[in-house]
Formats: C-alpha cells, structure tokens, sequence
C-alpha cells in the first residue's frame, strides 16, 4: 500500500511517512463521521438536543436515534459510534487485495450484501443498491436497480465518494489503476454521472493532497475535472462495462455517454467559477453566510469541490486559502454537520503545517 508517485514503493523513511499519513486519514475521517452524524438532518439546536441531550456537540457522547426506518425502534448509540459512511470504507478495504487491487465482485456480492445486516445510517439508494445486489443474477456491473422510485440511473448523490480513500491509499501509481478502481466501486452503486465522476474527482483531488501536501489549488481541481471526458475511453476498454454495462445504461438513460460526461465537466467548472468567487473576498464572509449566499448552488446539484449533501456540509478542495479561512470552513462544517472528507483534507492540512500532527 506504501507508494510513491513514481509506483515505487518508497524507502524506509518515506515509507513510514505515508504509513502514518494513512492512519491519520483513517483515524480524521472516522472522528469526523462520528461527530457529524449525531448531528445530520437538523436545522436547529432542538433537534440536536433531543438526539444528544445538549444543543451543541463538540466530541463525541452517548446519544439516541431511530434505527430501522419510520417503523424502527430508538436505540441507545455509544459515543464514537459511526455510520454507513465509515463502514463501507472499511468494506471497500477489505476488497482491496494484497497485490493493491481491488477485488469489485467481492466488494458487491460479498461486502454490500452482508452490510445489510449492520449497516447505520444508509440512505435509502443505497440501501435499494444492496438489496438488488442479493439476487443471485445480479452482478455489479449489471445492478440497474428500480425498487419504491429508487432508480439505478438516478442515483447521483455523495455515497461512493464517501468511500474512495481506500483506492488512494493503495494505488501503485497516480492514473489509470486507481481511476479504474474508483470507478468500478461507484458503478456497483452510483448510475448516475454526479455519483461516479463526483467519486474519481474527489479521489484525484485527495491523491493530490497525499503526493503534494497541500490542498489541491482551484487550478489543480480544473484539471481534475477537464479529465472527466476521458472516463469513456476506461469503460470502453473494460470488457464487463463495455459489453454489459454501457449499453444498459444508454437505454436506461436514452444518453450517450460523452454527452453526460461533457454535461458533468461544464457543471463542475461553473461551480468552481462559484467558489473562485467566493474566495475573492479579502476579508472571509462570515460563516453563516458562506451557506445562505451560496445555498442556491451548494445544495446538491453536480458541486463536487464545496458541495452540501445530505449533512449540508462543506466539501474538499479549495484555493489556497489561509488557515484561519481552513478553521472558519471546518467551524461552518461542526455547524451544520461533518461530512468527513473535508475533515480529512483538513487533518493533512495540520499534519503538514501544524505542530503536531496527532492532536
């Protein structure tokens, strides 16, 4: 898993950095998921304190919430406990192999399939995703799923790059292999182009941070998604994309793939024309008002570069901005919920720049 940006795995010293690199990403995206997920889905403190006991979490506690659904039952949390997002990470490294490469029929057939019977806090696309995986005809190139409106084809939202570290991680080199691995794993799930282009982006951008230790710049995630055409050329040179699923997915969809690919790269780079403008400012807009002004954008459409999901939080990779603006995003994040990602872009931010990198 220990590699440098040439393929080759490092020497001893480089190899003990990028070691605890890992941990700390590992550790940064757990803390934040635990964190950030005591508090989703809430636009005021009372919410929070009815899960919590108090209207402002700040570390992790023992709190309350709805397991099952409408028709669950309320359940008793431990504190640090984490939801579907870091699980599936830890499913995604258990389907990576010795050699680095990631196994995608045990990671959907296996993996998926079994986390139905532990999973916390999976959204309802994944979870039809999971379900229509259990049959034994499915396999995950072919997970075309359409169960109570939940739609293959329409399922865009931040789940698969939620779950991409492990594929950086591992990556024996900086293009193709890990871009394959990325795409492969977003496709078992993710059919529509804002999930599975908004996975490879955000595992460029956070391969970057990792061989660079800096936050990729808004130039950098230009040149991120100006790549995104390319994705084509991968699935059609993949023999179960291209022979089974590709032409699925075109009817599904009435859609020729470059079409979708092109539509994404012009969305993208208009929301990074948006962020480039929020960061003019000399003096940073006060932390509320980075959502309300932006809300109109933010609120999910194809934004993968500051992007609110379902934790209506800020996302990944910004210009260069000084840390007191870092700190003012991560306070904006505690307020309307982690995400983690950003959490752990943050954390390299303070392991290359910080004091110590283990507080």
């Amino acid at each position: 898993m220990n590699v440098d940006r040439s393929g080759s795995y490092p020497a001893p010293d480089r190899q003990r950095d990028y070691e605890e690199v890992v941990v700390n990403l590992a550790l940064w995206s757990a803390a934040g998921d635990a964190l950030g997920w005591m508090t989703e889905m809430f636009h005021g403190n009372s919410g929070v304190r009815y899960r919590t006991g108090a209207g402002k979490v700040s570390k992790p506690i023992t709190w309350r919430r709805r397991i099952g659904g409408q028709s669950g039952v309320t359940v008793e949390l431990p504190a640090g406990t984490y939801s579907d997002d870091t699980q599936l990470r830890l499913s995604v490294s258990r389907a990576i192999r010795g050699d680095g490469k990631f196994d995608v029929e045990a990671f959907a057939k296996i993996e998926i399939t079994v986390w139905q019977g532990y999973f916390l806090g999976a959204g309802i696309g994944s979870k039809a995703a999971a379900s229509n995986l259990s049959k034994r005809s499915v396999n995950w190139f072919s997970n075309f799923f359409n169960i109570e409106k939940q739609q293959y084809t329409n399922a865009g939202g931040n789940g698969a790059a939620m779950r991409i570290q492990p594929h950086v991680w591992s990556a024996r080199e900086s293009g193709r292999e890990m871009v394959k691995g990325v795409l492969h794993d977003s496709l078992v799930t993710h059919g529509h182009p804002h999930g599975f282009c908004g996975a490879v982006f955000h595992a460029k951008c956070l391969q970057s941070t990792i061989q660079n230790r800096r936050i990729p710049t808004l130039e950098d995630a230009q040149a991120f998604v100006e790549q995104m055409p390319q994705l084509e050329d991968l699935i059609r040179h993949d023999n179960e994309l291209s022979l089974f699923w590709l032409p699925t997915w075109k009817r599904e969809t009435n859609t020729e793939l470059a079409d979708a690919l092109e539509m994404f790269r012009v969305e993208a780079v208009r929301d990074l024309d948006a962020v480039d403008r929020l960061f003019q400012f000399n003096n940073p807009p006060p932390q509320k008002n980075i959502m309300t002004c932006y809300g109109s954008w933010v609120v999910w459409k194809s934004n993968f570069v500051v992007r609110a999901s379902r934790r209506h939080s800020l996302r990944c990779c910004c210009r260069n901005f000084t840390r007191m603006v870092t700190i003012q995003l991560l306070n904006v994040v505690l307020m309307w919920g982690f995400c983690g990602h950003l959490v752990v872009v943050y954390g390299l931010r303070i392991q290359f720049i910080g004091p110590d990198s283990r507080r």
